[in-house]
């Protein structure tokens, strides 16, 4: 999970750099995320009893919505100029941290903060544009408890 958020923090430079790339870079997200949610998600329904076939259903068409909202955000910015591409990392991450969240309420609640992580790493980047290595505070808070909560377990 420390990685999903590493991934993530990259990926508002990468947006902001090239949009071009950055597209890819959101949209590679969606499968990276999803295995993941996947792997954890099968873990726990075949230690509850649950089909595996239905968790991997519902998060196929999970991480496929974020990747159509992602292709449609995209198509705003890139063409039609509707979103300028320095808030295209933005609003992918925003989109990133939604989906990760939805799926702690649904599956894993560790995704629920690592989805609470991406969305105060969006809102802080966005306050505090110029400095846009202080978005990775909210990163390295989360690493910070994710190691704490490891290390008590």
């Amino acid at each position: 999970m420390v990685f999903l958020l590493l991934l993530s923090a990259v990926g508002i430079g990468v947006t902001d750099w090239q949009p071009e790339w950055g597209f890819n870079y959101w949209l590679s997200m969606a499968p990276i995320f999803g295995v993941t949610c996947l792997a954890t998600g099968w873990s726990a329904a075949r230690g509850q009893g649950q089909s595996p076939s239905r968790v991997i259903v519902s998060q196929v068409l999970h991480w496929l919505g974020l990747a159509a909202a992602l292709w449609i955000m995209f198509l705003f910015s890139m063409e039609t100029g509707r979103i300028n591409n320095a808030d295209m990392g933005l609003v992918s991450l925003v989109l990133l941290a939604l989906a990760t969240f939805l799926v702690g309420v649904h599956a894993d609640w560790r995704f629920c903060i690592v989805g609470v992580v991406l969305g105060c790493t969006a809102l802080l980047v966005a306050v505090v544009e110029q400095f846009l290595w202080l978005g990775l505070v909210p990163v390295f808070i989360g690493l910070g408890v994710y190691g704490y909560w490891r290390l008590r377990r």
